[in-house]
């Protein structure tokens, strides 16, 4: 992690000290929508993911054409369901017959909150930008609405909250200084929403907006972009494909099988001579594994106590990884890359998913109960994962303007992923049989970003 930390570092202090020709402010409004990503464990029902409304003005100082700041005000909504799995007594019939559990609406929550954002902003230049923004949020509830069930106590939810955020986005530069985005960005906040339940705010949002930049009488021409030894040494890619994931240990590994994701981010590449570079940068990844075998747990193959499903269920992990690659090309024309080196994963969500039934047998009846499962397990997943990575590909010119990667890899966690507080010790730990290691398959395609001239 250090490493990654050192690197991402230096190429952001790189961009910092630019000539500082293109310093300026600029306003910005944003519009956009929501989707509620509540945060905390949750192992009675599940969250509804409800979209809602985002709308911001923005106010940005650009230190120079890579790095700058944001603030504003923003105003969001966001609307949060959970559904709680129960039966009723139509559920559980004689000779095995089976009717699905239903859904019973278990408490509503709706927030309007305005937020006071500082971002720290590092653009990849080029005909269009890719913007990484990264900070803190103070949010203020302006407005709510909670409908808990009777049997709850209805008290006053937390009225301040500050919040990470992460995004990334692409913009273009209009005509007249003004200039067009679209962005990602993930939030997650600290404060617990009730003091009764541990549950946090979270949300993804999807934001377009258009900015303009104040006291810039420069706007109208060309900036002229002066050779840089570092420019010159740095390419940018996104990052887009698919993955398949499944369990590395080699404990009880024929109880689980793969699930199917999704990558998606960007790699800057630091070229240390004609045929080698290091790579680094930011990837969102969709991991995860199935079950499907006897087990007194839903997400992990276990075989302690009484009570035994035969569960089939699938397990999500979505993670922020940071690779540090070394990559080397080969061939006159440096089309063939091989790349190899750690990572380190950052976990923001954790969900199992699926179908449990249990067996109940008496000297009179015999009934097969079924039992939707839609929990959140984000506490009994440990929030950092770290491996290895190898792979290669073949880089294609498109017109001598940019290139696209076709790449294959291969990332093998190293670290058991189970929260050490699912273990009443390390007796049990070790006796459980339980250990979970990330194995990824990945087949990316990747885009070069086009420099100005």
């Amino acid at each position: 992690m250090r490493r990654n930390t050192v690197i991402i570092s230096l190429i952001i202090l790189a961009g910092f000290f630019q000539p500082a020709s293109s310093q300026k402010f600029n306003a910005g409004f944003y519009s956009g929508i929501n989707f509620s990503d509540i945060q905390g464990q949750n192992l009675d029902g599940k969250w509804r993911s409800i979209p809602g409304p985002v709308t911001a003005f923005r106010f940005g100082y650009d230190f120079n054409e890579k790095l700058g700041l944001q603030t504003g005000i923003d105003l969001l909504s966001v609307f949060y369901e959970h559904l709680s799995y129960s039966r009723y007594s139509g559920t559980e019939f004689y000779l095995s017959s089976l009717i699905a559990p239903y859904y019973d609406p278990l408490a509503k929550t709706d927030f309007s909150f305005l937020r006071f954002p500082l971002f720290l902003r590092y653009s990849v230049p080029g005909i269009i930008k890719l913007d990484i923004k990264t900070g803190l949020l103070y949010s203020r509830v302006k407005d709510y609405s909670l409908n808990l069930p009777s049997y709850y106590s209805q008290p006053k939810p937390a009225m301040h909250d500050i919040a990470y955020c992460f995004s990334a986005g692409l913009s273009y530069q209009l005509t007249g200084g003004f200039t067009a985005s679209l962005s990602y960005g993930y939030m997650a906040g600290t404060e617990k929403i009730l003091p009764e339940m541990k549950y946090r705010h979270g949300s993804s949002e999807f934001v377009f907006g258009i900015s303009y930049d104040i006291f810039n009488k420069d706007r109208n021409k060309n900036v002229e972009n002066k050779p840089d030894t570092t420019d010159s040494r740095l390419s940018y890619t996104l990052i887009g494909g698919m993955n398949v994931s499944g369990n590395l240990s080699s404990k009880f590994r024929d109880k689980y099988s793969l699930n199917t994701g999704t990558t998606a981010g960007f790699l800057v590449n630091y070229s240390l001579s004609r045929n080698t570079s290091i790579l680094t940068g930011v990837l969102f990844e969709s991991k995860g594994y199935s079950l499907s075998d006897s087990s007194t747990s839903f997400f992990r193959y276990v075989q302690s106590g009484d009570l035994k499903y035969n569960v089939d269920t699938k397990t999500d992990i979505d993670y922020f990884t940071f690779p540090v690659l070394f990559d080397f090309r080969l061939g006159s024309r440096k089309m063939i890359f091989i790349q190899a080196g750690p990572y380190v994963s950052y976990r923001m969500n954790a969900h199992c998913s699926g179908e449990a039934f249990y067996t109940a047998r008496s000297l009179n009846d015999y009934r097969v109960i079924k039992k939707t499962v839609s929990d959140d397990i984000e506490g009994q997943i440990k929030k950092m994962d770290c491996g290895f990575q190898l792979g290669g590909g073949v880089s294609v010119p498109l017109k001598k303007i940019t290139s696209v990667d076709l790449n294959i890899s291969w990332r093998s966690g190293i670290m058991d992923l189970v929260d050490d507080s699912v273990f009443n010790n390390n007796y049990d730990r070790k006796n459980s049989g339980t250990v979970i290691k990330n194995g990824t398959l990945s087949l990316n395609i990747g885009i070069k970003i086009p420099q100005k001239g």
